[in-house]
Protein backbone atom coordinates (compact mmCIF):
# COMPACT_ATOMS: atom_id res chain seq x y z
CA UNK A 1 0.00 0.00 0.00
CA UNK A 2 1.24 3.20 -0.87
CA UNK A 3 1.79 6.14 1.51
CA UNK A 4 -1.00 8.57 -0.24
CA UNK A 5 -3.96 5.96 0.88
CA UNK A 6 -4.95 6.71 3.93
CA UNK A 7 -8.44 6.30 5.73
CA UNK A 8 -10.75 9.78 5.64
CA UNK A 9 -10.45 9.54 9.85
CA UNK A 10 -6.77 9.43 8.46
CA UNK A 11 -7.12 12.56 6.67
CA UNK A 12 -9.05 14.65 9.02
CA UNK A 13 -6.76 14.18 11.45
CA UNK A 14 -3.71 15.10 9.66
CA UNK A 15 -6.00 18.36 8.48
CA UNK A 16 -6.58 18.96 12.11
CA UNK A 17 -3.45 18.82 13.57
CA UNK A 18 -2.50 21.42 10.56
CA UNK A 19 -5.32 23.73 11.20
CA UNK A 20 -5.05 23.83 14.96
CA UNK A 21 -1.28 24.79 14.34
CA UNK A 22 -2.67 27.42 12.19
CA UNK A 23 -4.89 28.54 14.82
CA UNK A 24 -2.31 29.23 17.09
CA UNK A 25 -0.26 31.18 14.79
CA UNK A 26 -3.19 33.14 14.26
CA UNK A 27 -2.54 37.03 15.47
CA UNK A 28 1.31 36.40 14.76
CA UNK A 29 1.58 36.34 11.16
CA UNK A 30 0.13 39.17 8.75
CA UNK A 31 -0.88 40.78 10.75
CA UNK A 32 1.32 43.79 10.60
CA UNK A 33 -1.25 46.70 11.03
CA UNK A 34 0.46 50.00 11.96
CA UNK A 35 -0.82 51.45 15.53
CA UNK A 36 -1.32 55.09 14.15
CA UNK A 37 -0.96 56.55 10.92
CA UNK A 38 -1.95 59.66 9.18
CA UNK A 39 -1.95 60.72 5.18
CA UNK A 40 -2.19 63.63 3.31
CA UNK A 41 -1.34 65.56 0.15
CA UNK A 42 0.30 69.08 0.69
CA UNK A 43 1.85 71.82 -1.92
CA UNK A 44 5.02 72.41 -1.24
CA UNK A 45 6.39 76.16 -1.97
CA UNK A 46 9.53 76.97 -4.15
CA UNK A 47 11.46 78.14 -1.66
CA UNK A 48 11.73 77.80 2.24
CA UNK A 49 10.72 74.71 4.12
CA UNK A 50 6.76 73.46 3.97
CA UNK A 51 5.45 72.21 6.85
CA UNK A 52 3.29 69.11 7.43
CA UNK A 53 0.66 68.84 10.14
CA UNK A 54 0.35 65.75 12.02
CA UNK A 55 -3.67 65.25 13.62
CA UNK A 56 -3.32 66.15 16.86
CA UNK A 57 -3.24 63.38 19.47
CA UNK A 58 -1.94 60.85 16.72
CA UNK A 59 1.13 60.02 17.50
CA UNK A 60 2.84 58.87 20.96
CA UNK A 61 6.51 59.05 19.44
CA UNK A 62 7.62 60.35 16.31
CA UNK A 63 6.16 58.54 13.44
CA UNK A 64 8.14 57.29 10.16
CA UNK A 65 7.41 59.71 7.69
CA UNK A 66 7.47 58.93 3.74
CA UNK A 67 6.77 61.24 0.70
CA UNK A 68 6.12 60.94 -2.31
CA UNK A 69 6.31 63.33 -5.34
CA UNK A 70 2.90 63.28 -7.00
CA UNK A 71 4.09 66.59 -9.78
CA UNK A 72 6.88 69.13 -9.66
CA UNK A 73 7.05 72.64 -11.44
CA UNK A 74 7.93 72.54 -15.03
CA UNK A 75 7.54 68.94 -14.88
CA UNK A 76 11.30 68.72 -14.08
CA UNK A 77 12.69 65.47 -12.39
CA UNK A 78 12.68 66.21 -8.58
CA UNK A 79 12.76 64.79 -5.43
CA UNK A 80 10.79 65.12 -2.26
CA UNK A 81 13.02 65.56 0.84
CA UNK A 82 11.80 65.42 4.60
CA UNK A 83 13.98 67.74 6.39
CA UNK A 84 14.74 67.50 10.08
CA UNK A 85 13.37 64.65 11.92
CA UNK A 86 9.81 64.64 12.59
CA UNK A 87 7.89 65.31 15.70
CA UNK A 88 5.26 64.22 17.38
CA UNK A 89 2.71 67.17 15.81
CA UNK A 90 4.60 67.41 12.24
CA UNK A 91 7.46 67.36 9.57
CA UNK A 92 8.89 69.38 6.91
CA UNK A 93 9.37 68.61 3.16
CA UNK A 94 11.08 70.27 0.61
CA UNK A 95 11.39 69.36 -3.15
CA UNK A 96 15.07 69.62 -4.98
CA UNK A 97 15.88 68.85 -8.61
CA UNK A 98 18.35 66.63 -9.35
CA UNK A 99 21.04 69.98 -9.77
CA UNK A 100 20.00 70.79 -6.52
CA UNK A 101 17.62 73.64 -7.11
CA UNK A 102 14.28 73.91 -5.24
CA UNK A 103 11.15 74.06 -6.90
CA UNK A 104 7.33 73.70 -5.52
CA UNK A 105 4.91 70.64 -6.40
CA UNK A 106 2.54 68.68 -4.49
CA UNK A 107 4.08 65.73 -2.20
CA UNK A 108 1.99 62.77 -1.28
CA UNK A 109 2.83 62.01 2.60
CA UNK A 110 2.10 59.01 5.25
CA UNK A 111 3.09 58.55 8.65
CA UNK A 112 3.68 55.33 10.37
CA UNK A 113 3.95 54.45 14.08
CA UNK A 114 3.96 50.66 13.92
CA UNK A 115 3.55 49.94 18.07
CA UNK A 116 2.67 52.40 20.97
CA UNK A 117 6.35 52.73 21.98
CA UNK A 118 8.27 52.51 18.69
CA UNK A 119 7.94 54.33 15.15
CA UNK A 120 9.65 51.30 13.71
CA UNK A 121 8.29 48.68 15.20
Amino acid sequence: MTDYLHTYEDWQRRVGKRLTALERRKGRVGTAIAWATAAGVVNVAATGITAITFPVGRFTVPPVVQVTLQTSAGGVVAVPFVGAAPTLTGAQVRIFTLGGAQVAGVVMWTAHQQTSTSASG
